[in-house]
């Protein structure tokens, strides 16, 4: 029987195999290198204009642009502007929002036929909640079916809400207590500032926190930049005010946001009046829209302050926005309601001060005439602040110096440090499973 010896493994059969081994690992490696798919949860997004959902829309585009994720929005949409969501980007999904009276734009949130299946089909990474609402409890079930992390930010003292939505503190407390399970059951929760931790644990929370600080995606303008957008600012006025006063005479004074009354505006209006009353010049100019703004118009209409006084309603136009950080003297934030508000990092960009109360979440790290200033809880104190500040250029502009230096962050550090969270749940599930 002929015996047919077997070929010598020469140097083409070790070619093939490194060949064999190196798409193999390619494979491997473009299978770990794939995108990773982060939800981004919360009821609101722009058009509404709240600092929460600004939180979302600049991370994710962060995450998008500076970090090649794959990222999802789950948000919602007003069921009276539903026709706006077809300007959205292809990565936001939209629930309908129905509006409860008594809670502003918020309320009671349904799924459109073929959303929930759309997002279960989505094979996502991470998930991260910035509410402890109806998105919250939605994404708590995608998490554990799919046995990836859940993070979540507490971003507001939804107590407040609870409370004055329904007059009870009793109510109040047992809806609390039931939200806090949704911090329980999460990876990891964020707060943006050590005073927001006593608040979580005011409710009952026990676990770890996180503190990623607050940012902003305004960019601090060059000289040029600012002289237009002064130009277009006081052009925003004369449109939208008929018969406008000489502003541009008179020192400009801003407030953003919500208008409810958590935010403290009687106070603010209150001491306007007492500044009209010792004949300090001023013109006060309020962007926002909220339950209680039809309420301080007619305050400012009894108080006959008409005149110094003007409602922009809601802006989402962000150039206009910075038109009106350029042209103010003062920022006023007398809110007791904010854990961390967005806006003191948006004036930070034009130097821009802002008055605050003494005790208040968001005034942490304030130092009076250092980064901004600080008051008492009354509009006495607070009127006779505005005054010291307008009355004294010296002081108002070294502590806008100072808000610039210690507050101004912007998005794209704070996406920075978010993905370090996300990479390093991800990287620990990856090995639990």
């Amino acid at each position: 029987m002929k015996v047919i010896p077997g070929r010598k493994k020469g140097l083409g059969f070790f070619l093939q195999l490194f060949v064999v081994y190196f798409l193999a690992s390619s494979y491997h490696l473009l299978a770990v290198k794939k995108k990773l798919i982060v939800g981004e949860f919360n009821e609101s997004y722009p058009p509404l204009m709240d600092g929460v959902g600004q939180v979302v829309k600049n991370y994710s585009e962060c995450l998008i642009n500076e970090h090649d994720y794959d990222v999802r929005v789950l948000t919602t949409i007003s069921s009276k502007e539903i026709h706006l969501a077809k300007d959205d980007p292809e990565y936001v999904m939209r629930a309908v929002m129905h509006p409860v009276p008594g809670l502003g734009p918020y309320g009671i949130v349904t799924f459109p036929d073929g959303l929930k299946k759309k997002i279960n089909e989505i094979d996502f990474d991470i998930i991260h909640t910035h509410s402890p609402f109806f998105l919250g409890q939605f994404a708590e079930k995608n998490v554990k079916r799919r046995r990836i992390p859940l993070v979540t930010t507490f971003h507001s003292q939804f107590k407040k809400d609870i409370k004055a939505f329904t007059k009870s503190d009793m109510l109040a407390g047992l809806v609390t207590k039931y939200l806090i399970k949704h911090y329980n059951k999460a990876d990891a929760v964020l707060v943006p500032n050590t005073n927001s931790v006593d608040v979580l644990r005011s409710y009952g929370y026990k676990g770890d926190v996180r503190i990623l600080l607050n940012a902003t995606d305004m960019k601090v303008p060059a000289e040029e930049d600012l002289e237009k957008q002064k130009i277009d600012g006081y052009d925003l006025i004369k449109r939208i005010k008929l018969s406008p006063p000489p502003h541009t005479n008179k020192p400009i004074l801003l407030f953003i946001g919500q208008h409810r009354e958590e935010k403290n505006l009687s106070l603010l209006i209150n001491s306007l009046r007492k500044l009209k009353d010792r004949n300090i010049p001023f013109y006060m100019v309020f962007v926002g829209e909220g339950p209680g703004k039809k309420q301080y118009e007619e305050m400012v209409e009894n108080l006959k302050l008409s005149e110094d006084v003007v409602f922009l309603g809601k802006i989402t136009d962000r150039y206009l926005i910075k038109c009106l950080y350029a042209i103010s003297t003062l920022f006023l934030f007398p809110s007791l309601y904010d854990t961390s508000s967005l806006v003191p990092r948006e004036a930070s960009a034009y130097s821009l001060p802002l008055i605050y109360i003494n005790g208040a979440a968001t005034a942490e790290g304030i130092i009076d005439g250092e980064n901004g200033f600080l008051s008492e809880n009354n509009a006495d104190a607070y009127s006779k602040k505005i005054e010291e500040v307008l009355l004294n250029k010296e002081i108002r502009i070294k502590a806008g110096v100072g808000a610039k230096k210690l507050l101004y962050r912007s998005f794209s550090d704070a996406a920075d440090d978010v993905s370090n969270i996300y990479q390093e749940l991800i990287e620990k599930y990856s090995k639990m499973n």
